[in-house]
């Protein structure tokens, strides 16, 4: 994903809950040293963790949404302490759903917004997320724009050789088997 000129990272959903495993500058990217390789992000403000809140199961997200919305979050990354309503929340999983992208702007550090794609295992299970984060002003964060799209699309991939079944091949839409 080099092409994309920022930064992208994996994410997956650790012991804390959204968690940077891995990650690549790009020429475009500017300093993230609030994130680095451990870090544990917000399930609410930040895009690897609204990818996972629209994906798991409500039963392996609820206490973090809770202690999100009650502002009382330890051991991760607080983000612009926004505060998030149940309608909120709904509204998030919806528009993940329905882009099979998640975007989050200026919520986790100001002037920063990011895209993340949900990577599936053979059972159709979220085990991580594909993340791009740049400048506001830099990164074309539109839903359904390139970098969305080639996201998307590497996402997909890397589903697909996890065993994923529903890989859908985004040049012709079509549903591929594994």
């Amino acid at each position: 994903v080099t092409e994309i000129e920022h930064t992208v990272f994996l994410g997956v959903w650790g012991n804390k809950g959204p968690t940077i495993v891995y990650r690549i500058e790009g020429g475009l990217s500017q300093p993230l040293l609030g994130l680095k390789l451990g870090s544990v992000l917000p399930l609410l403000s930040s895009a690897l963790g609204r990818n996972f809140l629209a994906h798991l199961p409500e039963a392996r997200t609820q206490s973090l949404i809770d202690s999100e919305t009650d502002g009382k979050v330890s051991g991760v990354i607080t983000g612009l302490h926004r505060n998030y309503n149940i309608k909120d929340i709904e509204q998030i999983r919806s528009e993940v759903l329905k882009y099979k992208i998640s975007r989050c702007r200026d919520a986790l550090l100001p002037n920063f917004t990011s895209l993340s794609a949900p990577i599936f295992d053979m059972s159709n299970e979220m085990i991580a997320g594909l993340t791009v984060m740049g400048m506001s002003n830099v990164l074309n964060d539109d839903l359904q724009g390139s970098i969305a799209q080639l996201i998307i699309e590497k996402a997909n991939q890397i589903s697909y050789q996890a065993g994923w079944p529903g890989f859908i091949n985004a040049e012709t839409e079509d549903k591929q088997t594994p």
